[in-house]
């Protein structure tokens, strides 16, 4: 049995990753998280609202933020790799 090339095993471990965060922002954005939680606790979670870029806790902003990690991964190992 021949090895899957490179572009295949990274393509598939994309689909999988947008899947999975796709089905745990949803879970996210249901759940408050430590801080909001605290906020809501103490009673001061008007006053530490604030408007969001990007509204909050959605697949959309779970997506992007893979999206630029997985960018600055890609610009670092390229720069590792040519120095060497």
């Amino acid at each position: 049995m021949s090895r899957p090339s490179t572009r295949v095993v990274i393509g598939v471990g994309l689909a999988i990753a947008a899947v999975a965060i796709l089905v745990v922002s949803k879970v996210a954005s249901t759940a408050p998280d430590g801080l909001n939680r605290v906020a809501a606790d103490k009673g001061f979670q008007e006053a530490a609202s604030h408007p969001s870029l990007f509204g909050g806790y959605t697949p959309a902003t779970a997506l992007l933020g893979a999206v630029v990690v997985l960018a600055l991964v890609a610009g670092v190992s390229l720069l590792l790799r040519r120095r060497r």
